[in-house]
């Protein structure tokens, strides 16, 4: 009779550490999970309205930097700064003012939290 009460009270022990294992677990993948939620990012949502005619891409750098609180990173030999350029956006995201900026250039970017980072194009055939 001995025997079976110390038997069982083993297996009642290793049940109880089995069960607070899974309750860790449980709440560990929880709070991994919430870790990973993606979030919508600022150049996501943020819209600009420009309506710019013969302006330098310095001047319309300049006035995109106070519209929309981002700011521009790029060496200038990157950027041809005094190339004219026509903007008319109507609450656009900043991809979309980019683009249409940059287009038929050989300037990339890449939009990084408030802060855009102009870049020259890869050429085909080679690496960066």
């Amino acid at each position: 009779m001995k025997l079976f009460k110390l038997r069982k009270s083993i297996y009642a022990r290793c049940f109880l550490k089995a069960c607070r294992i899974m309750k860790l677990s449980v709440v560990f993948s929880f709070l991994l999970a919430s870790q990973l939620y993606a979030g919508v990012s600022y150049s996501q949502t943020a819209t600009v309205s420009l309506s710019l005619k013969n302006v330098t891409v310095e001047q319309a750098l300049d006035r995109i930097e106070r519209e929309t609180g981002f700011s521009f990173l790029f060496r200038d030999n990157t950027v041809d700064v005094n190339r004219i350029v026509n903007l008319k956006v109507n609450k656009g995201d900043i991809n979309k003012v980019l683009s249409q900026m940059f287009d038929n250039t050989n300037v990339d970017y890449k939009v990084v939290d408030k802060q855009i980072i102009l870049s020259r194009k890869a050429m085909a055939g080679t690496m960066q």
